[in-house]
């Protein structure tokens, strides 16, 4: 996993390239994204990632791939809309 700080209006925000998905994965601020799309999103005070979208196999993998690398747990799973 790498890190980017980039300064913002009024915070430095740091991302992450991650090394298992260099060029389709990242997350950016709170954003996870994948192939240019937000999939899902991180709460870091309780340490959980909250699907918006999961659209296929590597949209699941990406998630499951983030919420594992920060020790963070997938708890909502978002599918054409719904809650699952």
């Amino acid at each position: 996993m790498s890190f980017l700080a980039r300064k913002t209006k009024s915070q430095i925000r740091i991302d992450m390239i991650f090394s298992k998905y260099k060029k389709t994965l990242e997350l950016t601020g709170d954003d996870v994204i994948s192939h240019g799309n937000k999939i899902a999103e991180l709460n870091r005070n309780t340490r959980t990632v909250h699907a918006v979208a999961w659209t296929g196999k590597d949209t699941e993998k990406h998630i499951k791939y983030v919420a594992k690398e920060l020790e963070f747990e997938v708890v909502k799973i978002i599918l054409d809309g719904e809650e699952v």
